[in-house]
């Protein structure tokens, strides 16, 4: 099924795989249980002032497409 050349790399997959699983569902749990301060909340609503990435640069003259 995973195509290894043998049980005991297949059985390293299942157990990295089991343990990848655990990991994620434990956070996915503390998270939960936690609700966020009203300073987290207010940092996951913001929306970014994209005037910060402006620059002058010509971008289209310095990667101009090759024809």
């Amino acid at each position: 099924m995973l195509g290894v050349s043998s049980a005991s790399v297949a059985i390293d997959i299942a157990l990295s795989e089991l343990i990848r699983r655990y990991r994620l569902r434990s956070d996915v749990e503390a998270y939960a249980k936690t609700p966020p301060t009203a300073e987290e909340a207010a940092l996951g609503g913001a929306s970014p002032d994209w005037d910060d990435l402006a620059d002058d640069t010509d971008w289209d003259a310095d990667w101009a497409e090759v024809r």
